[in-house]
């Protein structure tokens, strides 16, 4: 009996300006082995496991580019290597695989002329990174950073294996892959957060002693080579959490909230903070703002009740040097536990989800000193995010790494005073963009791929088939209509009951649906398909 092929075409629903290209398949590029989706930040990469090969014992990874060219690359590492991580900046991405068994670093280096570079660098002790908020940062001078624990061992009079010297350890590579720095921090500590600064880093770094009730949190200042530049204590005289750290005419200069205390015994968030730093860590100016202190500085002091009422903390995503000072972009939030703020960050909360209401963006306009000289709240719909996995048990800074490194939050990117953001209602995710100055919203765009579906028929079925194609095509465009009345009846309320999950946070899980922003504000969203192996990709703007 003759058979006939029926396509329903890749549809891109999209709400208000959206002006979306035709979704394009990227062909056998098998799902389960996709390790990840990377920007660039010229373009959307994927990184796959596609083969063992016996003559060289190597493990083969495959490298694609979702973009018109569908070029691919093949990426080698040592078999049995563990893959890391990927890390993009100045042109350069580095992917980094270890072999604990060898104890060896590979590292391979991706240009933006799509050319590849090894190295490979055995150590005396492997590196252990479980257990680590941070594996691998770049900065704008192409450097790379790589962070993990270290465990040397010995061996007793007896002869039994033991441990003599754990810590953590940071090492630096250039572009060349040359290395060019290695730093110790000998004893029991956790990396939190790693801030690339412009030649150098930053690194955040806590120690705790549960029974003592201790805590410190400390930044390391490193230039590119690992010099040790400078160290600040940040709590010293009251607990100061850093979200975003930057260098800038020779200083660091970090924000975030405050604590009056410590975290065992603060039972809230005292305010924002701005501090500036020498290079070697010593300070030249903290200005400290209570939540009193910032309502009084908004006309819309209802609002400034609502996000400034001490329940409520704001995340730090960027500082951007201006002409008299500095610009903080903040967004507002606040976790369903009910506990103390000390309790957060120690992660005992008895409340077995981890839920955030995610708010408003708030500005914060400084002078040189970082002294507040306005603040405005730029109203945006509120989303509740469920945090999954590994991370579930985070809070504070550590947490708020995490949210910052994956873009959990709606904050994605800011350019020429346009904060591009996505905001999401019942797993329905909306691309759009806000003009800092005046608060308006356009462009919103609604994040679906709708798979092709491809279903063979006799011709006896042809026009049940017909039937059924109008009737998908139908349903399609009653998903499109139906989004924009469901957009406008949550964006009437002010508060997010927390029953509602919009989006689910687990970086461990492979998702999808995904997207990422390229430096030229285009924003490429990704679908994987796996029974026809492929993935779908298409831009959004």
């Amino acid at each position: 009996m003759k058979k006939i092929l029926i396509y329903l075409t890749i549809q891109l629903l999209a709400v208000n300006l959206c002006t979306a290209q035709e979704p394009t398949e990227f062909e056998y590029l098998n799902a389960s082995q996709v390790v990840g989706i990377y920007n660039t930040g010229d373009a959307a990469i994927s990184l796959s496991l596609i083969d063992y090969r016996t003559i060289d014992n190597k493990d083969v990874y495959l490298v694609s580019y979702f973009d018109d060219t569908q070029s691919q690359l093949e990426v080698v590492a040592t078999r049995g290597s563990r893959f890391v991580g990927a890390s993009s900046s100045n042109g350069n991405t580095f992917f980094v695989f270890e072999h604990q068994q060898l104890q060896n670093v590979q590292i391979v280096r991706l240009n933006q002329e799509r050319q590849l570079a090894y190295g490979e660098f055995t150590r005396k002790e492997a590196l252990d990174f479980r257990g680590n908020a941070v594996g691998i940062e770049t900065n704008d001078d192409g450097q790379l950073f790589i962070m993990s624990n270290y465990t040397v061992l010995g061996v007793d009079d007896k002869g039994k294996t033991i441990v003599i010297e754990r810590g953590s350890e940071v090492l630096s590579y250039n572009a060349e892959l040359v290395q060019t720095g290695k730093y110790r921090m000998e004893g029991i500590g956790s990396f939190i957060a790693a801030s690339p600064i412009e030649k150098g880093i930053v690194i955040s770094y806590e120690t705790r002693i549960w029974k003592e009730k201790k805590y410190d949190l400390e930044l390391f200042i490193f230039d590119n080579a690992l010099t040790l530049k400078g160290k600040h204590l940040l709590t010293d005289n009251g607990s100061f959490f850093p979200s975003e750290i930057i260098s800038h005419n020779n200083q660091i200069i970090l924000a975030g909230y405050n604590m009056k205390n410590t975290i065992f015994d603060s039972e809230k968030t005292e305010g924002i903070f701005v501090r500036i730093l020498n290079i070697d860590g010593t300070v030249k100016n903290t200005s400290e703002y209570s939540w009193d202190q910032l309502k009084t500085e908004l006309k819309n002091t209802g609002r400034g009740d609502f996000i400034f009422n001490g329940k409520k903390t704001v995340l730090i995503e960027k500082i951007l040097p201006t002409d008299g000072g500095f610009q903080l972009i903040g967004e507002s939030y606040s976790s369903n536990s009910g506990v103390t703020a000390g309790e957060l960050l120690l992660g005992e909360s008895g409340d077995k989800r981890n839920v955030i209401s995610v708010f408003d963006f708030v500005i914060f306009e400084t002078n040189a000193s970082g002294e507040l000289t306005t603040v405005n709240i730029l109203e945006k719909e509120p989303m509740n995010i469920e945090v999954q996995g590994g991370v579930r048990n985070l809070r504070g800074l550590a947490l708020e790494k995490q949210i910052k490194r994956y873009k959990a939050f709606p904050f994605q990117s800011v350019k020429d005073n346009k904060i591009t953001f996505i905001n999401y209602r019942n797993k329905q995710g909306t691309l759009s963009e806000m003009d800092v100055t005046t608060g308006e919203i356009t462009n919103g765009a609604s994040i679906i791929l709708e798979p092709v579906i491809v279903e063979e028929v006799t011709i006896a079925d042809e026009r049940t088939a017909d039937s059924k194609i109008l009737t998908k095509l139908d349903n399609m465009q009653q998903k499109s209509d139906n989004l924009d009345a469901k957009l406008n009846s949550f964006g009437e309320k002010l508060e997010y009951g927390l029953e509602k999950i919009d989006y689910v946070f687990n970086p461990s899980v492979k998702w999808d649906l995904g997207w990422h922003t390229l430096n030229n504000g285009q924003t490429i969203v990704y679908l994987y398909y796996p029974s026809r192996y492929s993935i779908y990709y298409a831009s959004l703007n």
